[in-house]
């Protein structure tokens, strides 16, 4: 483990590691964030799971890709949006396709601390993903946790049929930021947190006009899923 935490340590102060917020968040909080596995920054979850550091049984990633398969599978082009600064998810699906024979992903974020990817059939894009991205040649568009790109994945997705699959994150639940008093009783009662974050995404998703399934799958938030005809 003190290797690890070693590792860790080494990763954070990387230079390619650009999101300043998660290498503090992680300083700050790393004895009680590998003891919780609910609200650790996306970022930050992915260094932990590349080091080993997150329980096996209980891995976002993993739930994220095996809902994934059940609801549209993966031999499929594949487009996933805010992948964080390493492609954990890409990385899953990517090893998945590769094994069943068939299918791509592409992944879009400014904040990827690596350049190229160990797959052949994963390609990487450091840069936005904006309304000017062509997403003509791909299949279904997916986030885990993808922030601000949310609306835009949305829009894009409906203007150019395609399918979606988002899990939710609370920068676009429309209620106001927690306080730290509240963060960490959501800490405390993930129970109440995660019906809380499923109450917010039923009304977020009233705006789409009823075309979207907000999921209560077993993570601690819901997925948005659009289904294109």
């Amino acid at each position: 483990m003190e290797k690890s935490k070693r590792a860790l340590l080494k990763y954070l102060f990387n230079p390619r590691c650009s999101d300043l917020g998660s290498k503090l968040a992680a300083l700050r909080w790393s004895t009680y964030y590998l003891g919780s596995n609910l609200l650790i920054p996306s970022n930050v979850y992915a260094i932990y799971d590349d080091l080993g550091l997150l329980p096996e049984d209980n891995n976002r990633y993993d739930i994220f890709v095996e809902r994934l398969i059940l609801e549209f599978g993966i031999k499929r082009n594949i487009l996933e949006i805010g992948a964080g600064n390493i492609p954990r998810v890409a990385e899953r699906i990517a090893k998945k396709q590769i094994e069943c024979g068939m299918g791509n992903i592409t992944v879009y974020d400014s904040y990827m601390a690596v350049k190229k990817s160990q797959y052949p059939n994963l390609t990487i894009y450091r840069k936005d993903f904006t309304l000017e991205t062509d997403i003509t040649d791909y299949d279904i568009l997916i986030g885990e946790y993808p922030c601000d790109a949310t609306d835009l994945m949305i829009k894009l997705a409906l203007e150019n049929n395609k399918d979606l699959y988002i899990q939710m994150c609370g920068c676009v639940a429309p209620y106001e930021g927690m306080s730290e008093q509240e963060y960490l009783y959501y800490c405390q009662h993930p129970d109440i947190y995660r019906q809380m974050l499923i109450n917010s995404y039923l009304e977020y998703a009233k705006k789409f006009s009823g075309k979207f399934e907000v999921s209560e799958s077993d993570t601690a938030t819901p997925t948005l899923i659009y289904r294109h005809k």
